[in-house]
């Protein structure tokens, strides 16, 4: 019996009470742009420092900022809690383990360019300017970035999530946790049914920690325990990245806590069922619908010239890019475009592949110190074609 389970058990066990919003990747990014960080630590307190100098001014406050009229954040408290935004980048793989940028890192550097200009700017202190607020861009390249990491349980979590709100109309911090719970309920049961070992031994490890969530939360609402538990940490984020990725909603002068759907969400459900290799081959087709984007495919001539014009956007002085970066990039660009067009990553590689078929002294594959196939030279000649 084949099981689609999470990724990494790592991902169920990370949580965090702060609200891990995707848009202080940004923030990681410029600080990581020129400095390599030797560990986490060192990484966070940066994070911390750069954040707290700017934070005053998209934090939702009532008695300090009582005109801010977006979704703001809560701020970041402390170092400490400024590590859980460092483990989400290498969760989603924007950041590799050595604090590395990711190729995933460098297009979202692209797509977060006006955000980045927010942060950076020190004169800037327009009340209406939110750079938690992701563009479009940056919402596609993220969403994909969760699927891949966490899809497995993302999508049923959200598949459940959106039962409870038709029945309900919205939902709170508590309940998302109930809910998160039963999810993974229903994973570690198809785990014990599995024929395969290894599926049967993560489904008891994954059984242990359930029940000892499920316990502090019956605490939580009793009444006897004291402070938010394991299960609303782990849903947090969850439930906080679906705000930034416009599937669920929430107004937190009215209450912080509390969820409602968006139309895009029942369109995500209807697109997204898996997490599978299918689903992620055919990903911008399906983000185009969830996010109503009208777009049509892409032809052969168009290809070429978004895959030549991204290229000429991420190369460096030697006129290298990284392969995945440039078909990632490659597609995201051509959906949020105009025309909007559906191009996915293996049309962008077999596009890239024929250029370098046909021009074979002015554009080649580059091997890394470990015979991977990674850069891509496109010489100037190629890439000032119009």
């Amino acid at each position: 019996m084949e099981v689609s389970k999470p990724k990494s058990l790592r991902l169920i066990e990370s949580g965090s009470m702060i609200q891990q919003r995707l848009g202080f990747f940004v923030p990681l990014l410029i600080l990581t742009s020129q400095t390599r960080y030797p560990n986490w630590n060192q990484l966070s307190f940066s994070l911390y420092s750069f954040v707290k100098e700017k934070q005053w001014k998209w934090l939702w406050d009532q008695e300090k900022n009582p005109n801010i009229n977006f979704y703001g954040h809560r701020g970041i408290p402390s170092p400490e809690t400024a590590v859980e935004y460092v483990k989400w980048a290498i969760d989603l793989k924007i950041l590799e383990k050595g604090l590395a940028w990711s190729f995933s890192a460098q297009v979202l550097r692209h797509a977060s360019q006006e955000a980045a200009r927010q942060w950076i700017e020190t004169n800037n202190r327009k009340e209406s300017l939110n750079p938690l607020k992701l563009n479009a861009m940056q919402q596609t390249l993220l969403l994909r970035s969760l699927l891949e990491a966490d899809g497995d349980l993302y999508i049923p979590f959200l598949s459940n999530i959106s039962a409870q709100l038709e029945q309900e109309g919205s939902i709170c911090l508590i309940e998302g946790a109930e809910v998160l719970l039963s999810t993974l309920e229903k994973i570690v049961t198809q785990l014990e049914s599995s024929d395969n070992f290894e599926d049967i031994n993560y489904g008891r490890s994954l059984k242990t920690r359930v029940f000892d969530w499920e316990a502090e939360l019956k605490g939580r609402k009793s009444g006897k325990r004291k402070g938010q538990c394991s299960a609303e940490h782990r849903v947090t984020p969850r439930l906080e990245a679906s705000v930034d990725l416009s599937l669920i909603e929430k107004d937190p002068r009215k209450d912080p806590y509390k969820y409602e759907a968006q139309e895009s969400l029942a369109r995500f459900l209807d697109n997204f069922t898996t997490a599978d290799d299918q689903t992620i081959k055919h990903f911008f087709e399906k983000a185009a619908k969830t996010y109503d984007i009208e777009a049509r495919r892409a032809n052969e001539t168009e290809i070429y010239r978004i895959l030549l014009d991204s290229h000429r956007l991420l190369r460096d002085s030697n006129q290298i890019s990284v392969r995945p970066s440039l078909r990632l990039f490659t597609s995201l660009r051509a959906l949020h475009q105009s025309p909007h067009l559906i191009l996915e990553i293996d049309q962008a590689d077999a596009m890239l592949e024929r250029i370098c078929k046909d021009n074979p002294n002015e554009a080649y594959i580059l091997v890394n110190e470990f015979g991977q196939p990674i850069f891509v030279h496109i010489d100037q000649s190629l890439t000032a074609e119009k």
